[in-house]
């Protein structure tokens, strides 16, 4: 809402979901050395801070993240190149879609130090998010999504390989003709 030049709608937003959720509210700063002539002047780094002071004039604690696509930085050409097979574009396509940067790598908490030393408390805000947080991760078993509407005989497994398989266009025309011909057997059988 900073971005639409309606800060006193952040703020009362900001206030109505402290209300509800307490003290297990944050705000959010993310830095990827960013700046967009469509953000108003802003940058990352002139929104975080806006943020910062915002947190601190409600009460609210401020965290900081980073978007992870990929797991170092020297990884961001390898990205660029999924994200041309994701979405059928050539490397060379001016207009296709494409991430500014090399910053959407995990970054240590060094890193994310550094980049907020301006703010040191967000990154403790943050570390105190993950001290809340208790989750351990079960690896002795794969997680797949459950395919609604398999044929007799199909599991997800199956159906989640010849997806792959097929690609992302094939897959979904067959999702969809598959939708289509078992709502047409439902109707049938009323």
């Amino acid at each position: 809402m900073y971005f639409d030049g309606r800060p006193d709608e952040a703020r009362r937003w900001a206030l109505t979901y402290k209300e509800i959720f307490g003290e297990d509210f944050y705000l959010e700063v993310q830095d990827h050395g960013l700046a967009d002539p469509n953000w108003g002047g802003f940058t990352d780094r002139t929104l975080s801070e806006q943020i910062v002071r915002l947190g601190a004039e409600l009460g609210i604690k401020v965290i900081a993240t980073n978007d992870n696509h990929y797991l170092t930085r020297e990884d961001a050409p390898t990205q660029d190149v999924l994200s041309c097979i994701g979405t059928a574009s050539r490397l060379d396509d001016e207009n296709r879609k494409r991430m500014t940067g090399t910053e959407f790598y995990i970054k240590s908490e060094e890193e994310m130090r550094e980049l907020f030393s301006w703010a040191p408390e967000v990154i403790d805000n943050t570390l105190e998010v993950a001290a809340k947080c208790n989750y351990e991760l079960d690896w002795t078993h794969m997680y797949l999504p459950k395919f609604p509407d398999l044929d007799p005989g199909e599991t997800s497994e199956g159906a989640l390989s010849q997806g792959v398989r097929d690609g992302p266009g094939q897959a979904l025309r067959r999702g969809l003709a598959h939708a289509y011909h078992r709502r047409r057997e439902r109707a049938r059988a009323l």
